[in-house]
This record gives C-alpha cells, structure tokens and sequence, in this order.
C-alpha cells in the first residue's frame, strides 16, 4: 500500500516527482523534502545533468538519513492514513450539518471509478461543504492542527477560501468549485475514533 496513485500506463516524457505525495520520496514525517525527475529523454538528461555539475544535485546526509528512516514506516503509515480519511468520509456523510463530501473512494465520488483503477488506495485527502461558519469549525477541533500543508503524520484541517486560495478572487474560486464554506482534511495517522468524533462534536 506504500503507493495509492499506481503507476502511469503512458508516462508523459518529463514527469516531476515530489515527495509530498504518497508514491514520492517520504515526507511524511513532516521533516524532509526530497525529490526525483524521471524521464526518457536523452537531450534532456543532458540539461539537467549539466545543471547538477553546476548547482550540486545531492541531497545532505541528514537528509538521507531521514528518507531512509521513514521509507522504513511507509507503508503503515499510509495504510493508517487512508484507513482514517475513509473513517472521516463515511462519517461525514450522515453528517446534516454538512453538504456534499468529496472522496474518490465514496461510491457517489463522480471519480470513483476512476479512482479505483488507477489508484490501489483512495488517497488521505478530502474535502467537505460545511453548513455553517468555517473560522467556528477551524477553532472548535481540537486534535486536527489548522494547517495548509498535506500528507503528515498529523491530521490537519482548513478553509481553503480563507487560507491557500484567499488571494484567488472569489468568482474564480467559484468557477474551479471552491466555495466559501469547503473544508479540506488531511488525514493523519492518530485514531481513527478519535479523529471522528473530534470532527463531529466541531460541526
């Protein structure tokens, strides 16, 4: 379960990795950024292999060792992430303080199928319509870190509206499906009934 995102059938020729996400370097730990360019392009391993003579290309050894350390817990961990963002999907679903719960691993998911051939895992990622006041929500959790980053072993929570996308006006934000009321929800790695009910006694 290391990877949810299963490998591209036809990989584009430039294809960027980041370790932020599941099938990247580790960065789950919140404590190291990494990162790897796969490609088949003989003229571009050339660029970028006279830009790494010159800027340097090879990560600390600190660096290493932390990747190294957390490639070793990987596949828990995201295996427990997952496992929660289903948790917390599903109970936001009966939820008549929230509208529509977006989760390609929910059968309404209108990705779903998608998601399930593609992906051996729905993701840890989610997002919701709150039907009330978001800065209320964002104050009432108490185990979710009001936090804009992704992936980490602790769950975080935010008002995109009001945080990353605040400087989008808001038209647009409307146009890319944005509301002023969507919460995102990254799942961590702490227990699942806890994360549950923590989210259900804010809404």
């Amino acid at each position: 379960m290391p990877s949810p995102p299963g490998p591209a059938a036809a990989a584009a020729v430039r294809r960027r990795h980041h370790p932020v996400q599941h099938h990247q370097v580790d960065r789950r730990h919140s404590d190291v950024i990494g990162g790897a360019l796969v490609y088949d392009d003989e003229e571009l391993h050339r660029e970028l292999a006279s830009h790494r003579t010159t800027t340097g290309g090879v990560p600390g050894g600190i660096d290493c060792f932390l990747v190294h350390r957390g490639l070793k817990t990987l596949s828990l961990r995201v295996a427990r992430q997952v496992g929660n963002a289903e948790a917390i999907a599903t109970a936001l679903r009966g939820s008549e303080r929230v509208g529509a719960v977006h989760y390609p691993g929910l059968p309404e998911h209108p990705q779903h199928e998608v998601a399930a051939r593609q992906m051996s895992a729905p993701g840890s990622i989610l997002s919701f319509e709150y039907l009330g006041d978001p800065e209320k929500l964002l104050d009432r959790v108490r185990l979710y870190a009001c936090a804009v980053s992704l992936g980490g072993v602790r769950s975080l929570i935010e008002c995109p509206a009001m945080m990353t996308h605040a400087s989008v006006p808001r038209e647009v934000r409307g146009a890319l499906g944005i509301s002023d009321d969507l919460i995102r929800v990254s799942a961590g790695i702490e227990d699942p009934a806890d994360l549950v009910r923590d989210l259900m006694d804010a809404l």
